[in-house]
């Protein structure tokens, strides 16, 4: 089981970098029109466009670490008052809706992906071609959902010392 951890947080370190080269790849952008907009009073056409893509992919791309790290937000309001088996039941519930709701939007999601294909989608301005950056919402998806998926496994074999313990 540490081996698939071990491969599913090298694989979400890997959509991370991407994360982080995206978000270079905003600021360097934004720099560059910011500044030919000031010197040559004309920004670039495509920024704006570009930018956007760029923040959503950028965002997606790193929800698999923050989800296999356990560092989303979450809401324990309720559960935190439990202890024992009720707060580990609490958890695997948690983790099943996870699962059961990330593989549900990630299938729903590969339809829009279809549709984007078929249609040859593009972007309004500038025509920048959207189907690849579609692609990453039902792959993210589908990783968040092995991720709930495998801290369920640790749950349930035991392998979940934090579980265990509160």
């Amino acid at each position: 089981m540490d081996f698939l951890n071990r491969i599913f947080g090298k694989v979400s370190r890997f959509f991370n970098f991407f994360a982080i080269v995206w978000f270079i790849g905003v600021l360097v952008l934004l720099i560059i029109s910011t500044t030919a907009r000031y010197f040559l009073k004309t920004p670039f056409s495509f920024t704006e466009e570009l930018v956007g893509l760029l923040i959503i992919t950028m965002l997606l791309l790193a929800i698999p670490l923050i989800s296999h790290e356990d560092k989303h937000i979450k809401v324990t309001m309720l559960s935190d008052h439990f202890r024992g088996w009720l707060k580990i039941g609490a958890r695997v519930i948690g983790y099943g809706v996870t699962i059961a709701f990330t593989t549900w939007f990630g299938i729903a999601s590969l339809e829009w992906v279809k549709f984007a294909f078929d249609l040859n989608l593009k972007t309004a301005n500038t025509g920048i071609w959207l189907m690849p950056w579609m692609v990453i919402l039902p792959l993210v998806m589908f990783l968040v959902a092995i991720s709930a998926l495998l801290a369920l496994i640790n749950i349930v074999m035991g392998f979940d010392a934090q579980a265990r313990k509160d």
